[in-house]
């Protein structure tokens, strides 16, 4: 889609100049690249950033719950495990 916007080339890199673009949270917890999402993200931020554009992001529930969990470690939230989702 990125590709197709003509946001990003084909190497993944920002190309689209002086335009804004926003992701919409749940980066982790939604296939085996998280990490690799993550990157994606904050690498084009600061590309963006270089040719006067802009990347931002919002955090999703999923991203929300890491932060939790790396907080406030294993201890129960009284949110239940139906949360998660």
């Amino acid at each position: 889609l990125l590709q197709d916007a003509q946001l990003i080339d084909a190497e993944h890199s920002w190309k689209a100049g002086t335009p804004t673009l926003w992701f919409m949270g749940d980066f982790v917890d939604r296939g085996p690249d998280g990490i690799a999402v993550l990157d994606l993200v904050m690498r084009l931020q600061a590309e963006a950033a270089a040719a006067a554009g802009t990347v931002a992001s919002l955090l999703g529930n999923h991203e929300m719950l890491l932060l939790a969990a790396y907080r406030f470690g294993r201890r129960s939230t009284g949110l239940g495990s139906n949360f998660l989702t």
